[in-house]
């Protein structure tokens, strides 16, 4: 196909169902691509090292040792100062490095936009997270020292949308300034998960980081709200920042994301209400959309369309009320909530499982937070993330259980809402494509890891 310059501001899709080899198409385009002219550069990014390690020594066999380099973070410790991973990119491209660049989605958005300039971008999955949220709450007469900054390099004019206010730079000098706060509180949150002692405090000095950053970028937002409490007045911040796609863009000489549900996302929506940046699918690809199978039963363990939600109040444990857990072995009525539903799954999905008598020995995958690994554990399950991405080691289940609750919280929804009411954007439209990143997309990918992604 012939790619669209940058200029246009355009995406190109490569659709498909999960399993159905978009990445063999890709490889396929890069390896025919740098066999024409391999005095050309292209990058290939991928969201897990797990994935990059699979192209690069079983899917790229056509290109050579010099025609593909792959620049991922060790797995071995040093003492020594050594570059970067994003040093290390920047420096080949800076080198005008010529054949395939294998980075992760993370590389891809941490390197300078401009040195991406006249080179194709090839993205494996949708990089949702490039849509960043972050809040921050305090007591409005205690506000912690790392926001004293912030308040004092931005000015808050009055939102449309809310009774919040928007804090912008008060200059070119403030934005800067605010900038390099911002990367200095990551440094101290990286400091911190370096040293193993991964604590309150990584993710407090990554928040702070985030409200910085938004402040400082001309597509970031963060919102001022006061709050009445019973113990008087909370100081509220969110922020919302979704300009690092823009960059790859806008610098690229064009861009493909490959993506079994890239549409339905909440990235592909604002990018093209918010930044205007058209999608364009690759036609002609053979990849297949939809999964012909037969015989597939989704059991849902809460109906009524009731959520799963990481607490659940006492209203909600009438759900349980019909369930009699006195055969379990050890069961007690201490459980928690998510024990009782863990224990409630395990048997409906067996006795589903058991209907089949050829099925009995099977192991069927159990899909957790990762937070929840390891906490729970049962004979006929394989513990899998929910960040399944490059996971194509159990084709052969045909079983799965998702015990994750996804659920972005109130304060993303919040300052989502206001951000697009701001901007003239459908907000309820807009809420709808969060929930499918955060929630249904994980899902289907989850469950794409079972035999649904093989077709027989």
């Amino acid at each position: 196909m012939n790619c669209t310059t940058n200029n246009k501001k355009v995406i190109h899709l490569i659709n498909g169902r999960c399993g159905g080899n978009k990445t063999g198409y890709i490889v396929s385009q890069i390896q025919a691509r740098l066999a024409e002219n391999p005095q050309q550069c292209i990058i290939y990014s991928a969201p897990t090292k797990k994935v990059l390690n699979e192209v690069y020594s079983n899917r790229l066999t056509e290109l050579d040792e010099t025609q593909k380099l792959m620049i991922v973070s060790e797995d071995v410790e040093t003492v020594q100062w050594t570059p970067t991973v994003k040093e290390r990119a920047m420096a080949e491209l800076k080198q005008n490095y010529c054949g395939c660049l294998m980075i992760t989605h993370m590389t891809l958005f941490n390197i300078v936009p401009e040195l991406l300039q006249d080179k194709l971008v090839i993205i494996d999955e949708s990089p949702e997270q490039t849509v960043k949220f972050s809040h921050k709450d305090f007591d409005t007469d205690n506000p912690p020292a790392e926001l004293s900054k912030l308040i004092e390099l931005t000015q808050a004019i009055s939102s449309k949308a809310s009774n919040s206010e928007i804090l912008i730079p008060n200059d070119k000098e403030a934005e800067k300034a605010l900038f390099n706060q911002g990367k200095q509180f990551i440094g101290k949150a990286m400091d911190i998960q370096r040293s193993g002692w991964i604590d309150s405090n990584n993710q407090h000095y990554n928040n702070i980081a985030s409200l910085y950053l938004a402040a400082a970028s001309k597509h970031g937002f963060v919102y001022h709200s006061r709050v009445a409490t019973d113990n008087g007045t909370k100081s509220v911040y969110r922020s919302i920042e979704l300009g690092d796609m823009l960059g790859v863009v806008s610098n690229a000489s064009a861009v493909w994301i490959a993506s079994a549900d890239f549409e339905h996302g909440l990235l592909c929506f604002l990018l093209q209400q918010y930044h205007q940046i058209s999608i364009e699918k690759i036609e002609g690809t053979g990849i297949p959309i939809v999964h012909e199978k037969e015989n597939v039963t989704i059991l849902s363990l809460l109906g009524d369309d009731k959520l799963w939600s990481k607490t659940f109040s006492d209203a909600d444990r009438n759900k349980l009320d019909g369930f009699n857990f006195d055969h379990l072995e050890n069961y007690t009525y201490q459980k928690s909530v998510f024990e009782e539903l863990y224990d409630f799954g395990v048997h409906c999905i067996l006795d589903e499982i058991y209907t089949n008598e050829s099925d009995e020995h099977e192991k069927a995958l159990m899909f957790l937070n990762v937070a929840k690994q390891n906490s729970y554990g049962h004979e006929d399950f394989i513990q899998v993330s929910t960040q399944s991405h490059g996971q194509n080691s159990y084709q052969m289940h045909n079983h799965a259980i998702w015990m994750a609750s996804l659920v972005p919280n109130p304060d993303q929804f919040y300052v989502l809402r206001w951000f697009c009411e701001d901007h003239n954007i459908d907000p309820q439209e807009a809420q709808d494509r969060f929930r499918h990143t955060r929630q249904y997309a994980p899902l289907y990918q989850g469950l794409a890891r079972t035999s649904l992604r093989v077709e027989r």
